[in-house]
């Protein structure tokens, strides 16, 4: 989704929202602000907030979008206190979600074909870049993608989203039954609390 500019948005009604979920595959890569400004606003508006996933590649450009996100871009710190949202929630591609059978393939074309794919230079100079910023170093505050940035770097492999595709229910299947997963997780620990 495109926003223009978020002071055009006068009403937001999310009293039947759960969930909101921030796809990568847009034209133009890394989000703009405007994007960030209208999830921030989302994230922001009601109380319980929705639950804001991210469904990204698995592959160090998705993990540095979803990082754009969620604390906020590099290059524009100033304004990231108005544009970063805190509460979002990885839902995929993980490294799970590629799990290798005896029949994988083993071939570079074979995996290139369900979307499997080698890291390039650029994608392993990119990988090791973010392992060095805040949020992906040991003492960063998300662990979990520090570890998916150091598999993809030992198993030399990426993946595209629609690699899930190939899975029987497709895409589809497979995020409908990762967001009722999330969600019941969600909700037991709130109840925890």
């Amino acid at each position: 989704m495109l926003v223009e500019n978020i002071q055009d948005v006068s009403l937001i009604d999310l009293a039947d929202v759960a969930w909101v979920l921030v796809v990568e595959k847009e034209a133009k890569g890394y989000p703009d602000i405007s994007t960030r400004a209208f999830l921030r606003l989302l994230s922001a508006s009601s109380y319980p907030p929705p639950s804001v996933y991210a469904l990204v590649d698995f592959d160090p450009d998705g993990l540095a979008i979803m990082a754009t996100y969620k604390y906020g871009s590099f290059n524009l710190s100033h304004e990231n206190a108005n544009l970063n949202i805190p509460s979002l929630r990885w839902l995929g591609i993980k490294a799970e979600d590629m799990t290798l059978s005896a029949s994988a393939p083993q071939s570079d074309q074979e995996r290139e074909s369900q979307k499997m794919l080698s890291l390039s230079k650029r994608d392993r100079t990119k990988a090791v870049q973010l392992l060095r910023k805040g949020t992906f170093t040991e003492e960063g505050a998300e662990s979990e993608w520090r570890l998916a940035l150091q598999t993809m770097l030992m198993l030399n492999m990426k993946a595209e989203m629609e690699f899930l595709s190939g899975r029987d229910g497709g895409l589809v299947k497979w995020t409908d039954e990762r967001l009722v997963a999330e969600q019941a997780k969600l909700t037991m620990n709130r109840r925890r609390n």
